[in-house]
């Protein structure tokens, strides 16, 4: 299994953000009810692309303890920059999260069955998946939160890409900096406070312009 990159059984990242238990469910809504909105919540800190996958490294602050952050890692496979939005909701996934409980609570391990954890378990979890109701695939909280924003976050994960492509003959590639998700009513986010940087938002994929290559 760890030769294969991605699964036979073509999940997707619409896919992956159905699946969760009543139980991670309960918690979730509770998350909601503290923190507000996933996509506020959200931070983009890495990005970086190949012909085989693009992956994106976001972090999300604990629940319990905001200061607290998570990694959640989604990488997705063969996403061609002419149909990028479509590839990236569509094409075969892969995710992890650095939280306990997606290695200790069984979703590693239900995932990496589908070919769709990139940490990969398989050992299964006798105790909390008899609390979770059963041992079908399912997702943490904060992989549930992000993968049901990332519409939001596409057309800024792009625009990182693009960037990144036109920088690949310098020595050193730009690191990618914070971007907070906008509001509903808002068109563009400043990258960060010190630059007249913005970063267009539209409301893919109707309204959002891509040029369709990284060159």
């Amino acid at each position: 299994m760890a030769d294969k990159l991605y699964s036979y059984f073509e999940i997707s990242i619409v896919d992956l953000r159905k699946l969760i238990s009543p139980l991670t469910k309960k918690y979730k809504d509770i998350r909601t009810d503290l923190l507000g909105s996933e996509k506020q919540l959200m931070r983009i800190q890495n990005v970086t692309y190949s012909p085989k996958f693009t992956k994106v490294r976001f972090t999300v602050p604990s629940t319990e303890k905001k200061s607290k952050k998570y990694s959640v890692n989604v990488q997705v496979a063969d996403v061609r920059p002419e149909r990028f939005m479509e590839d990236m909701r569509n094409n075969n996934c892969k995710v992890s999260c650095s939280c306990k409980s997606f290695v200790w609570q069984g979703m590693a391990y239900t995932l990496t069955k589908l070919e769709a954890s990139l940490i990969e378990v398989d050992i299964p979890d006798e105790v909390w998946g008899k609390r979770h109701g059963n041992e079908s695939p399912r997702v943490c909280k904060h992989l549930k939160g992000v993968l049901g924003s990332m519409n939001t976050f596409y057309p800024i994960i792009y625009g990182e890409l693009e960037k990144k492509m036109k920088n690949k003959n310098k020595k050193s590639m730009p690191k990618v900096k914070d971007i907070v998700a906008p509001k509903k009513d808002v068109r563009s986010v400043n990258v960060n406070k010190s630059s007249a940087l913005k970063t267009t938002i539209g409301k893919p994929p109707k309204k959002q312009k891509l040029s369709g290559k990284f060159e």
